[in-house]
Formats: structure tokens, sequence, C-alpha cells
């Protein structure tokens, strides 16, 4: 008979309602109709799902009535380890990006210097055209396709992403 394993629910920062369990998922804490000072909290598990052009798994949170887009692993590192995702990098150890549990989460101290800055807008880049791609329906022989190749002959990492954006935006694809 396989162990039964008891779940650890950690509260998220800032988000008082919601916790990051350690079976990798997030909760909201469910309002009960009696306040009981005895009664455990009943949690209610959160739909997770997968963003067009993305790998993560995400969930809506909701605070002060607006609805918030979260990746999974970001709000399991900030629970489990108390490191804010807006200074901190959260990643996958072992590259499944569907397993959130805490033991595959960690995490690196986002710094910015020239050298990162540089990688980060050649990741930017990567990503915009991927989407650019997409949009384009991979047809290499259409003009703004033409047109950007001829930018890319510039190798300006900033003017390229300035002219997928304006475009991706324009397409309503971002």
């Amino acid at each position: 008979m396989p162990k039964k394993c008891t779940i650890i629910y950690k509260p998220i920062p800032d988000f008082p309602d919601y916790f990051a369990a350690s079976n990798g998922k997030i909760y909201s804490i469910k309002k009960k109709k009696s306040d009981k000072e005895d009664s455990k909290p009943r949690f209610r598990e959160l739909t997770a799902y997968i963003q067009p052009s993305s790998k993560y798994l995400s969930v809506n949170i909701i605070r002060d009535k607006e609805k918030i887009s979260f990746n999974v692993h970001k709000l399991i590192g900030w629970a489990f380890t108390g490191k804010n995702p807006f200074d901190y990098s959260f990643y996958h150890k072992r590259k499944n990006y569907l397993n959130n549990k805490p033991e595959n989460i960690d995490y690196f101290k986002f710094e910015i210097t020239d050298e990162n800055e540089n990688r980060l807008k050649e990741i930017e880049l990567k990503e915009f055209e991927c989407l650019f791609k997409k949009a384009v329906n991979y047809d290499y022989r259409n003009k703004i396709w033409k047109d950007y190749e001829v930018l890319k002959l510039k190798d300006n990492t900033k003017l390229l992403i300035n002219y997928l954006k304006i475009y991706l935006t324009a397409k309503k694809v971002i």
C-alpha cells in the first residue's frame, strides 16, 4: 500500500487568500459560512492552464477585484523560498515545466548587467521572432518577413525588438 503523503500549504506573500502547496498546485481558501475556531480551513484548487506561446502553467488570482495571471512555478517559489519573483528568476531544475513541486524549482538573483541585459534582449528577440513567424504563417516570401530580414542585416537587437513589438501589437498577437 502506498504511503499517504501530507500536503504542506504555504501562504503566498501579498495574496492572503491564496496558498502554494507542496504538490505543485495553487489553492484558494474557501470562505466558510460559520467561523468555527476549531475547524480546519478548506482549500479549493485553482485551475491551471498554459497560455498561448508559453510552456509554463498559469493561474488567475483575484486581488482588489482585479484578475491577475501568474506562472505557477513563480508562486510556488515565492511561497516556499520567500524570494520575490520580481527580484529573482525561478526556473525548473529538471526542465519538466509541468512539474511545479518545490523540489523542482530553483532561483537566481535577477541582476541587470551589460552582459545579462544583452542576453535578455536576445531571449526576448527569439520569443518575439517565434510569435512573428506564427503571425506570418511561416511564409518567408511575405513582404513583411523580407522587411524584417533587411532589418536583421543591421544587427541592431533593440531595433528588431521594437519592430516586432509594433507589428505583433498591431496584429493583436501581444
